[in-house]
């Protein structure tokens, strides 16, 4: 009832948010967008429903028909409304009758899909994504290494320039691990072991403090600093990185645009992710399974509850890994800012 129904649920909030956008805030898009689900994305099979399309099976046809209904309902609630007398009518029915004409413009063609996708041998539009579209990738992204690395190189690399790399591929990217995550947990529940590596939770495995992994140096500059100013930025990220809020390290250390930055902000991720994955595919750690937690949740008890004992062990080793792989170049950094402190108090 949670898991099993989460592409209607998808369908509900993202047709709302894109009327919301549009300046619409009516729920009757939400009514429409459901409806065209109901009606396309849905197979029925000698009277009997498909539940199992309401789950993951369901999510990528869900989000192309929410965005679809979404947008064909705000522009015909706009253009095609009623336009009879509202004289003594109470407002609950004035909403009602504005959004006739626009729940008949978005059912009208839902339903002369569902005869095309009869007519060529499929019971639901799901069907089809699922055979043509929404399989292969999962196949793909699921059993492949490179497009995962491929996808943190990118993000980190927006980051360095001071863009939210991880909400721009999250767009693409999200969907896509969320469902092979859910497909972990439901081998997980029928007693079995996580199918697949890549999924929402494989880079807490390795990354610690949030983009760059920068608890180690945060832990680094806590503690064996010897400026002032990095000291204090230290004892102000340490405990926020632990929650993976690095915001002050990374524009206060300074990381963003700093070039000397850039190679361990950029090569610590991708090593640390390299041997995450191949003491996975070895069998030295488990699988992430993908439980949907916190992202705020710190390492170790992360590792515990995404893949037990082991996970949260190969935790403390990558925090140990990845603090000697900051050391020469915060040692270098550091002794840098720290000159320059002297310089100035001499004056």
């Amino acid at each position: 009832m949670t898991i099993g129904f989460i592409s209607l649920y998808l369908t509900w909030t993202i047709s709302r948010h894109i009327a919301i956008e549009k300046g619409d805030d009516s729920f009757e898009v939400c009514i429409a967008a459901c409806a065209v689900f109901f009606i396309l994305g849905i197979s029925v099979n000698e009277n009997h429903i498909d539940i199992s399309e309401f789950g993951v099976r369901g999510m990528f046809t869900a989000m192309i028909l929410a965005v679809l209904s979404g947008e064909l309902f705000v522009f015909a609630e706009k253009y095609f409304r009623f336009k009879g007398s509202y004289d003594k009518v109470p407002e609950t029915v004035q909403r009602s009758l504005d959004a006739i004409i626009p729940l008949l413009i978005c059912i009208i063609p839902a339903l002369a899909g569902k005869a095309i996708l009869y007519g060529n041998g499929f019971g639901s539009l799901t069907e089809v994504v699922e055979t043509y579209l929404q399989s292969r990738l999962i196949r793909y992204f699921g059993s492949s290494v490179s497009s995962f690395l491929f996808v943190m190189f990118i993000a980190h690399l927006l980051w360095f320039f001071g863009i939210h790399g991880g909400n721009i591929t999250g767009i693409f990217m999200d969907p896509i691990n969320l469902s092979l995550s859910l497909e972990n947990i439901a081998a997980v529940n029928a007693g079995g072991a996580p199918v697949n590596m890549v999924n929402t939770a494989l880079a807490s495995a390795y990354m610690f403090g949030g983009v760059g992994s920068t608890l180690a140096l945060s832990f680094l500059m806590t503690f064996f600093s010897r400026s002032k100013k990095n000291r204090t930025i230290g004892k102000i990220s340490l405990p926020m990185g632990i929650f993976f809020i690095n915001e002050p390290i990374l524009f206060g250390f300074p990381i963003i645009l700093n070039v000397f930055m850039f190679i361990p902000f950029i090569m610590i991720p991708l090593i640390s992710g390299i041997m995450t994955i191949l003491a996975m595919q070895s069998g030295l750690i488990p699988y992430a399974v993908g439980y949907d937690v916190p992202w705020t949740t710190p390492p170790v008890i992360s590792g515990l509850i995404q893949g037990g004992w082991r996970l949260a062990l190969w935790q403390v080793f990558m925090f140990a890994v990845q603090v000697a792989m900051w050391y020469p170049f915060f040692r270098i950094a550091d002794a840098k800012e720290y000159e320059e402190e002297m310089n100035s108090v001499s004056k």
